[in-house]
């Protein structure tokens, strides 16, 4: 029920649907009273959540610093968590835009920084016919020449907090030795610390896939963007979703 209601409030979480809701209801509402209210709200929300200049301050609030971690010992473990992929109509999978950390973790082996890889995540989607995220990336890594044995996968969480459960229970069995090495979105670092240390997890953040990095603002900053709309459902979804996962005991 949780995975279902937090699918349903992501899409609730969308500046576009507010927009897309407000100019609906305005054409179907006679009053020329409340139909005027809701255009300009539906103006003053298009400018708000499009503006790159103030999504960019808020997600520098937010993500983590973008610094190059440094390590100057070896670790057991890094915990990869999924959510990098999309799959087409015949279930063939494919990398998406935030496969940074995939490559981070990669990395992070190849280096000799951690000795085995986890990877935590299955299908996320609401229907549930998707393939399984951590097994196409296990493939992955094996074909980058990453042994097999080094390799460790759980595919059944659907979620941050099922992904923090299931590594708890996988890694205690197994007896990896801690710190584990925690790898994700920069956007989703916040809260998979939280509950992943909330499950009993020592974990060490190493973000990825950053949004945005710090650099000089220019005049196209401030010019409406409407693709600034998406940009800002996923940091909502984050920071909405901490409150939620706090509240109720899952970080």
């Amino acid at each position: 029920m949780f995975f279902i209601l937090s699918k349903i409030f992501l899409f609730l979480l969308n500046p576009f649907n507010w927009i897309l809701v407000c100019i609906v209801a305005a054409f179907f509402i006679k009053k020329q009273l409340i139909k005027k209210r809701l255009l300009i709200a539906a103006v003053v929300l298009f400018v708000i959540f499009s503006n790159n200049a103030l999504y960019m301050v808020a997600m520098r609030k937010w993500q983590p610093k973008a610094v190059q971690p440094s390590y100057n010992k070896t670790y057991s473990t890094a915990i990869l968590l999924c959510g990098m992929t999309k799959s087409d109509s015949n279930r063939i999978s494919y990398f998406s835009n935030t496969s940074d950390r995939f490559l981070q973790t990669a990395r992070l082996y190849t280096t000799g920084v951690v000795k085995h890889i986890f990877i935590s995540g299955g299908d996320g989607s609401l229907a549930q016919d998707h393939p399984k995220e951590a097994v196409f990336l296990r493939e992955e890594f094996i074909a980058l020449g990453i042994p097999d044995s080094a390799i460790v996968i759980e595919s059944n969480s659907k979620n941050t907090y099922e992904s923090a459960v299931e590594a708890k229970k996988i890694i205690d069995s197994i007896h990896f030795e801690p710190p584990f090495i925690l790898v994700t979105s920069a956007v989703h670092m916040p809260r998979s610390v939280l509950t992943f240390k909330k499950a009993g997890l020592d974990v060490i953040p190493h973000p990825a896939a950053f949004d945005v990095v710090n650099k000089n603002w220019g005049p196209e900053d401030f010019v409406p963007n409407i693709a600034v709309l998406t940009d800002w459902k996923y940091l909502l979804k984050e920071i909405f979703g901490t409150i939620t996962y706090k509240i109720t005991g899952k970080a």
